[in-house]
């Protein structure tokens, strides 16, 4: 089967810009969320192939070999 390729601007994303968090928090994170989607880089470890549901948390500490970016939103 073929894609069906739509070449209208109807259904793209436009991005006008972007900003980065100048104190990464979750204070900060969380004000963030409520305006736009966030993309995240997370230290991925084999445990989190497992991962199901609720906040993943391998560790306190949040990782200094950044392996992963996701989307947050909320």
């Amino acid at each position: 089967m073929a894609c069906k390729r739509d070449d209208s601007n109807e259904n793209r994303a436009h991005i006008s810009g972007y900003s980065l968090l100048e104190q990464p928090n979750v204070k900060a994170l969380s004000k963030a969320l409520k305006v736009q989607p966030v993309t995240v880089a997370v230290e991925v470890r084999r445990s989190f192939q497992s991962y199901k549901r609720g906040v993943y948390s391998e560790v306190a500490s949040c990782g200094s070999r950044l392996n992963h970016a996701v989307l947050a939103t909320g």
